[in-house]
């Protein structure tokens, strides 16, 4: 669900004023045995090519030492930063629950109530604003829904505001939260509006039912809402160190890291040479150029019939696993280094592989890994503490929306699903 989110200025101030990749003479066999998953380095029981192990010798490789990669960014999906507002709720979204019809929206209408929070209505305008007008009926229904509860989680915590706020200190709050709208809110406006002035930019808000007073109050609702909630919601909750070792135990999956492999590739396609024969024809020549001693790159930019030919048929750093083709799959994890591979076989076509380099399969340590667990247990634990303040809230606070069915109108609430 999208949220509401604050310049940075607007929620400093809320904080402030609230609380505070020539040929050779031998060739490779006029016609190949398919790949059947052989050691790729010892002889098939086809007659071999010119590279089979009377041409070369043992290889006198070492393993390959291990080079801690570098923890991936995307191991973790960012989510809400702490200090905003309303991380999506753990109940069901408007008209998701069991047995809801299909609620008769129409066309937009920028003026119809869809939400009702207490006495405080919510139109369609002041969601989605303009584009509701080229929305179809279906669209209009699904973008409500996606917009609807953050819309209400705000209203409710606005109205907590009410509640327990210094009634004295309201038209103080009010004056410096509209000041800083006018700031920070309202040349941006204009601009997108393609106006100059505020009176003109109220006249094309008013054309879709609304208004620079009506933006002025949304802005002023959720600037109180947002310091609310940091003030009823723990921003900095405690993490231990058991906690970030426990979930670094519990989630080992998400810190490994496959056996790696960088390597280079000549293909020949069945589809794009007619047929079997004629591609075992195209990758033996290509074969035998590159033990005639051509770079593998230039063989495979002019000759090699795949999306790497343009790079020269290199790969980077590729995991085991990740490939659609298990038999380049297998080879890339079980030749040696630096040695061109028997013929492979997949569904595609002919292949022909060299490794340059691999990696062993390790894990991102935990040194490394715990400040991005960290992160992680915050996010839940404010998520967590966030859904329980605005639970309370739906508890004392009546709800209801257009999505609701009709006999839920004395139970409005239950937008949220059952309690």
């Amino acid at each position: 669900m999208r949220r509401a989110r604050l310049l940075p200025a607007a929620a400093a101030l809320a904080a402030g004023i609230l609380w505070g990749g020539a040929p050779a003479e031998a060739q490779y066999p006029p016609r190949p045995t398919p790949f059947s998953g052989q050691d790729f380095s010892q002889p098939g029981p086809q007659a071999a090519p010119e590279y089979q192990p009377q041409q070369y010798q043992q290889p006198q490789f070492q393993q390959p030492q291990y080079q801690q990669p570098q923890y991936q960014q995307g191991q973790f999906q960012q989510g809400p930063a702490p200090s905003t507002f309303a991380p999506p709720p753990t109940s069901a979204p408007p008209g998701t629950g069991p047995a809801r019809p299909r609620p008769q929206l129409g066309l937009f209408s920028p003026a119809q109530i869809v939400a009702r929070v207490g006495n405080e209505p919510i139109l369609q305008g002041e969601l989605i604003g303009n584009a509701g007008e080229e929305l179809t009926a279906d669209q209009l229904e699904q973008v409500l829904q996606q917009t609807l509860v953050n819309a209400i989680d705000t209203k409710l915590v606005y109205l907590d505001f009410l509640r327990t706020a210094p009634k004295d200190r309201l038209p103080d709050i009010e004056k410096q939260i509209a000041e800083a709208f006018n700031e920070s809110q309202l040349e941006m406006m204009m601009k997108k509006a393609k106006v100059k002035t505020p009176l003109e930019l109220d006249a094309v808000l008013r054309e879709s039912g609304n208004s620079l007073a009506k933006q002025r109050r949304m802005f002023t609702e959720r600037v109180i809402a947002q310091s609310t909630m940091r003030r009823n919601v723990n921003q900095s909750p405690d993490v231990t160190n058991d906690e970030i070792r426990r979930y670094y135990q519990e989630h080992a999956a998400d810190f490994a890291i496959p056996a790696q492999a960088r390597w280079e590739k000549l293909t020949a396609r069945f589809a794009q040479l007619g047929g079997r024969d004629a591609a075992w024809q195209a990758i033996a020549a290509m074969g035998n150029e590159v033990l005639g001693g051509a770079p593998l790159s230039a063989v495979a930019k002019r000759s090699s019939q795949s999306l790497d030919a343009e790079d020269g048929g290199l790969h980077d750093w590729t995991g085991q696993g990740s490939l659609r083709s298990k038999p380049i799959d297998e080879a890339l994890f079980t030749l040696p280094l630096n040695r061109l591979s028997r013929v492979i076989e997949d569904e595609e076509g002919f292949h022909i592989v060299r490794v340059l380099e691999r990696r062993d399969a390790g894990a991102v340590p935990f040194t490394e890994a715990q400040v991005k667990i960290k992160e992680k247990i915050t996010e839940q634990k404010i998520i967590a503490e966030t859904e329980k303040y605005l639970t309370r809230l739906r508890q004392i606070t009546s709800v209801w929306t257009v999505f609701d069915e009709p006999s839920e109108v004395a139970r409005p609430e239950s937008v949220y699903g059952p309690r």
